[in-house]
């Protein structure tokens, strides 16, 4: 965990995605991480951000996948 912490960033939206709409705040997470320039997404929203895998090259995963990166030193 505290490696994860220490490449952590804060980063305010700078733009509007509508990419999901049946998942309003999904869209925020994904504005977010494009923000931040994100390599990840780690969630488990099986209905809406997951079926995405990808944006802008931003990897969307489990939890239990990124562990299985982390671990393997893919991260």
């Amino acid at each position: 965990m505290r490696g994860i912490k220490r490449t952590s960033l804060w980063a305010p939206a700078d733009q509007t995605l509508d990419l999901i709409e049946a998942g309003e705040t999904d869209n925020r997470f994904i504005e977010l991480a494009v923000a931040g320039k994100a390599r990840y997404i780690i969630t488990g929203d099986k209905r809406h951000l997951l079926p995405l895998r990808r944006y802008q090259g931003i990897e969307i995963v489990s939890p239990a996948e990124f562990l299985a990166l982390y671990k393997s030193s893919n991260v």
